[in-house]
């Protein structure tokens, strides 16, 4: 593959990897934080109550924060996360297909950075 081709097709791979990791963050944490704050009594104080459920989507954004910068390593943790999270939230009697596609996407994406990565040496 030409030099040309190769950055470009590296470019594609990091820029799709990047707004899926992004939106794939913002709206799991946000549903995260949202979606159980009722059981608290809603309001200000059910979303605080509520906030220790946002904790491994705040920690998918570091990682997303962290492969911007550093992408070959960023990319392997996100990989691993990825596949850490499908096992969490896929295992046990609350299988949802939605669910599987969304924690195998954060895999998919994490190797998208990887490949990419390589695709600029």
């Amino acid at each position: 593959m030409e030099t040309s081709n190769k950055l470009r097709f590296a470019n594609i791979l990091r820029y799709f990897a990047r707004s899926t990791m992004t939106i794939i963050g913002i709206v799991t944490f946000t549903f995260a934080l949202i979606s159980g704050s009722d059981a608290y009594g809603g309001g200000l104080k059910g979303l605080i109550l509520n906030s220790p459920n946002t904790l491994p989507w705040l920690a998918l954004i570091a990682l997303i924060i962290f492969t911007w910068k550093k992408e070959l390593s960023g990319g392997i943790i996100i990989s691993l996360f990825g596949l850490g999270m499908t096992y969490f939230f896929n295992t046990g009697p609350n299988f949802f297909l939605s669910t599987l596609i969304l924690t195998s996407l954060i895999t998919v994406s994490g190797s998208l950075f990887i490949g990419s990565s390589y695709l600029r040496k």
